[in-house]
C-alpha cells in the first residue's frame, strides 16, 4: 500500500465531497457513488505512483475520471468515464503567494543619545564623587576611632569602680597579710562586677590587661589596667590605663595626660 502526501489526501477528499453534494442534489445514492469512486481513484493512483502518491499523480488519474459534474451526470456513467476537456479538469490548489519583503525599519537613535548622555554625566560626576569620598572616608575613620577610644575610656572607669567594690565585697587576700587585695578580670566577673565583654579582655578593638599587686609589696594593695589598640590607627591611636587612684590616662606619642 502506497503512502499519500497530505496535499494529495486533501485534494481527493475535496473532490469526493463535491461529487457527494451533486449526487444528493440529483437524488442518487451519494455514499455508493463516492465509495466506488474512491476505490477506483485510490487503486489507479497507487498503481501509477508506486510508493508515494502526490497531487500530480492524483490529477492525472482524475483527468481520466472526469470532473464532479461529469461523474454525477446520468448520461455519462462512471463505469466508462470519458477524458474530460481541459476546462473540465478540477482547478489545482493555488500556489502560496510569495512573501513580500518588508521595508527596513527606520533605525532609532534615541538609545544612542541616552547612552551618550549617561556617559557624559558619569564623566562629570565621577570627579566630584571621588573628591567627596576622599573627604568623607578619613572623617568616617576618624569618627570610628574616636568612638572606640571614648568607649574604652568609659570601660576603664567602670573597671575602676568595680575594683573598689571588689576590694570591700570579695575580701580577697592574696598574700595573707590581713589586707584585702584587688582582683583580676576573671575574679571581677565571678563577683558579677563587670560585663562579659570587658571580662573577655577586648572592647571596641582594644585589648585589656590587668596586673594586681598584693598589699605586702607596697604596704597597700595596687592594680593597673592597660588598654591598647589591637590595630594601631584603625581601632584607635591612644593607649589607655587606670590604677587604684581611679584616674584614667591616655598615652600617645610619649605624652601622658589625663582623660576628663
Amino acid at each position: 500500500m502506497a503512502e499519500w502526501t497530505p496535499e494529495a489526501t486533501e485534494y481527493l477528499e475535496g473532490y469526493l465531497q463535491q461529487v457527494s453534494a451533486l449526487a444528493r442534489h440529483q437524488g442518487d445514492d451519494a455514499d455508493e457513488i463516492v465509495s466506488e469512486l474512491r476505490t477506483h481513484i485510490v487503486q489507479e493512483s497507487e498503481d501509477a505512483a508506486g510508493a508515494m502518491v502526490t497531487v500530480d499523480h492524483l490529477r492525472k488519474v482524475m483527468a481520466g475520471v472526469g470532473s464532479p459534474e461529469q461523474v454525477t451526470n446520468p448520461e455519462t456513467p462512471f463505469a466508462a468515464p470519458q477524458r474530460p476537456r481541459k476546462e473540465d479538469v478540477p482547478p489545482a490548489a493555488p500556489a502560496p503567494a510569495p512573501a513580500v519583503a518588508q521595508p527596513p525599519r527606520a533605525r532609532s537613535y534615541s538609545g544612542c543619545w541616552l547612552a551618550l548622555a549617561v556617559m557624559v554625566l558619569l564623566a562629570i560626576a565621577t570627579p566630584f564623587v571621588l573628591m567627596i569620598a576622599a573627604i568623607a572616608l578619613p572623617n568616617l575613620a576618624r569618627s570610628r576611632t574616636q568612638a572606640n577610644e571614648a568607649a574604652v575610656a568609659g570601660a576603664l572607669k567602670k573597671l575602676a569602680a568595680a575594683q573598689e567594690r571588689f576590694l570591700n565585697k570579695a575580701q580577697h587576700d592574696l598574700d595573707g597579710d590581713g589586707v584585702w587585695d584587688y582582683g583580676t578580670l576573671d575574679e571581677l566577673r565571678e563577683q558579677h562586677l563587670i560585663d562579659g565583654e570587658l571580662a573577655g579582655g577586648v572592647v571596641r578593638g582594644y585589648g585589656f590587661t590587668v596586673e594586681v599587686t598584693p598589699s605586702a609589696a607596697y604596704g597597700a594593695p595596687r592594680y593597673s589596667c592597660t588598654a591598647k589598640p589591637l590595630a594601631q590607627g584603625k581601632s584607635g591611636f591612644r593607649t589607655y590605663s587606670v590604677d587604684e587612684t581611679g584616674q584614667v590616662r591616655a598615652v600617645r606619642s610619649q605624652d601622658l595626660y589625663r582623660v576628663p
